[in-house]
């Protein structure tokens, strides 16, 4: 399985294209994200694709039962099993906002996020192709790194059409377009 995870961007980056406004992850036209980056910041990409909808659970709140918070990735060989993991939000600007956001919620409805998620690798079988290791700690970043709603989506994307070069972000409330571009090329062409 760990095909899809090589074969993603392995010879482009996801270029920003269109953004009707700023949201929390992206913020100007022309933002670029490579492989490696993205690797970087979020661990294999199909652990990360069987971890997102409990990430979305916890950052929003979500009680799930601890004993369904354990996962392995889907690879049959060089798989690995992950424990996702609730942190406390530390930022005192991030506690402000989510404040602001609850107490104006009835006038302008608008997400907040109770706490971030990350996992920590519990097990490695094998050799894992992204370089997690038994004790690896990721904490899902909200600054500098692509916006993991438009990764899940653009990796499944990629996964049923592997010629799509398009990839939006899921909001219902803004237009985020990013476009496959080829390393090595303008981002004009």
């Amino acid at each position: 399985m760990c095909l899809l995870n090589d074969k993603f961007l392995a010879n482009s980056h996801l270029h920003l294209n269109t953004i009707e406004r700023p949201c929390r992850f992206h913020k100007v036209v022309g933002e670029t994200f490579c492989r490696e980056d993205i690797i970087h910041d979020f661990g294999c990409l199909e652990l990360f694709n069987s971890f997102y909808p409990y990430y979305l659970g916890l950052i929003y709140g979500s009680n799930i039962p601890e004993h369904k918070l354990t996962i392995k990735c889907p690879s049959l060989d060089n798989y690995v099993v992950i424990k996702i993991k609730k942190f406390k939000v530390t930022k005192i600007s991030r506690k402000v906002m989510n404040l602001l956001k609850r107490v104006l919620w009835c006038i302008r409805p608008s997400d907040y996020m109770l706490s971030d998620a990350g996992y920590e690798v519990l097990e490695v079988n094998g050799t894992c192709p992204a370089g997690l290791k038994c004790g690896d700690v990721k904490r899902i970043k909200f600054k500098g790194t692509i916006c993991p709603a438009t990764l899940y989506a653009a990796f499944n994307s990629k996964n049923l059409d592997p010629e799509s070069r398009d990839f939006y972000c899921p909001s219902d409330v803004n237009v985020i377009c990013f476009k496959e571009k080829e390393d090595g090329l303008n981002e004009n062409d």
